[in-house]
């Protein structure tokens, strides 16, 4: 399970319906980032009665940096994982 602080993110999609599309760019106060490459892709949780399942990407950006996002789609919302 990926532990650490949360934050609510806006991620845009090949497909804006669907979680597991392939993320093209993240928006962090403002600003719109592209995703250059999706180095990783993972989900947790399911199983569980009460845990949901998050898909996880990791994202190399356009600023070179690497950013984990998070969809959880029971509550419909991103978020990155610092």
């Amino acid at each position: 399970m990926i532990r650490g602080a949360e934050r609510e993110i806006v991620v845009r999609c090949r497909s804006e319906t669907r979680y597991d599309d392939e993320p093209t760019a993240v928006v962090r106060d403002g600003v719109e980032i592209t995703v250059t490459a999706i180095e990783d892709r993972w989900y947790e949780g399911g199983r569980t009665a009460g845990r949901p399942t998050i898909h996880y990407f990791k994202l190399r950006l356009a600023t070179r940096e690497v950013l984990i996002v998070g969809y959880d789609a029971e509550k419909d919302r991103w978020f990155s994982v610092s």
